[in-house]
């Protein structure tokens, strides 16, 4: 064994071993990043920028569900969009309240994929989230991409427009943003197009019986992504740089193929399906974790001497 599969041998045992550990600081850590990107955003002076209060959050979304999570995400987001317009607020609350209709109706497991989706565009790295989904999500999260794809996109819309929208005389509102800049935008279309895409590719890769499956969808889903959005940046002359594409989807490629290593190979709880042949037989193995067998409970019931004498002369009286 090489330096490098001892390497990765210890470090599968340590995170095997702090497994809950690692999982609250990674929801502190989504936690701090959301609420950091809300307010590098729409900061226009609020309440919830007193950095104790930060750190307190941070450390309470360590230990909550994901789901709670992107409820304090949503909440700072309103609050400090409500300094900018109260018309913004309105659209994006409805768009929360529709998504979250839709998402019932679908019935998609992991609803917050919607709020990660809009954080992660708001940082310049948009497809990491429909990535994820593909890896650990099922095919009805395909929705939670596509309301994230639209409520990160009319939030950008917001980011750039923000000092037109705290004008009350001026031309452009909440709602023309909506329908006039946005549902009319070729490269909304693209850019939707773009994380469905990331999302589907990555989502079938890595359910076939291959070895680096997920890897491979990684690879493929951002080649596909970044080509739909170069050709709708060609095709309708965004005025976008190309650059920012180029590193948008090298950052994402990055990201996954260590999502990939540390958490779908390093996977222990997950079962194997291996394929072998000889020259008489073909081999289809399923290899099933031990720690997902249920370990046998036995009862151990004392016997003593009264206990037979009352066997006994029960059977006397029969």
């Amino acid at each position: 064994m090489d330096l490098f599969d001892t390497l990765r041998a210890k470090l599968k045992s340590f995170i095997s071993r702090h497994e809950v550990g690692a999982v609250r600081v990674l929801r502190a850590l989504l936690c701090l990043f959301g609420l950091l990107s809300v307010r590098t955003c729409f900061y226009e002076g609020s309440v919830l920028d007193n950095p104790f209060l930060v750190m307190v959050v941070t450390l309470i979304g360590g230990f909550v569900p994901l789901s709670a999570v992107t409820l304090i995400i949503v909440f700072s987001a309103v609050v400090h969009l409500a300094s900018i317009s109260t018309q913004v607020v309105l659209v994006v609350i409805g768009l929360l309240m529709m998504t979250y209709l839709l998402l019932l109706y679908y019935q998609a497991d992991n609803r917050y994929y919607t709020v990660f989706s809009a954080v992660f565009y708001q940082m310049r790295i948009p497809f990491c989230v429909p990535m994820a989904a593909g890896m650990f999500g099922n095919i009805n999260e395909v929705v939670s991409i596509i309301s994230g794809s639209v409520l990160g996109f009319y939030l950008r819309l917001v980011v750039e427009n923000k000092a037109i929208l705290k004008d009350p005389n001026a031309e452009i509102s909440a709602f023309s943003l909506l329908f006039d800049q946005m549902l009319r935008s070729q490269l909304f279309y693209c850019y939707v197009a773009a994380n469905v895409a990331m999302f589907l590719i990555v989502y079938l890769v890595k359910r076939k019986n291959i070895q680096h499956s997920a890897a491979l969808g990684v690879s493929f889903g951002s080649l596909a992504s970044f080509a739909i959005m170069l050709t709708g940046n060609l095709f309708f002359s965004s005025g976008e740089n190309l650059l920012k594409f180029v590193v948008e989807i090298l950052v994402t490629f990055l990201i996954g193929i260590i999502t990939s290593y540390f958490f779908v190979e390093m996977d222990y709880n997950r079962p194997e399906s291996l394929q072998f042949e000889d020259d008489d037989y073909y081999y289809y193995v399923t290899a099933i974790p031990k720690v997902r067998l249920t370990k046998e409970e036995w009862k151990v019931k004392r016997i003593t001497g009264n206990d037979l004498e009352l066997d006994r002369k029960d059977e006397d009286i029969e």
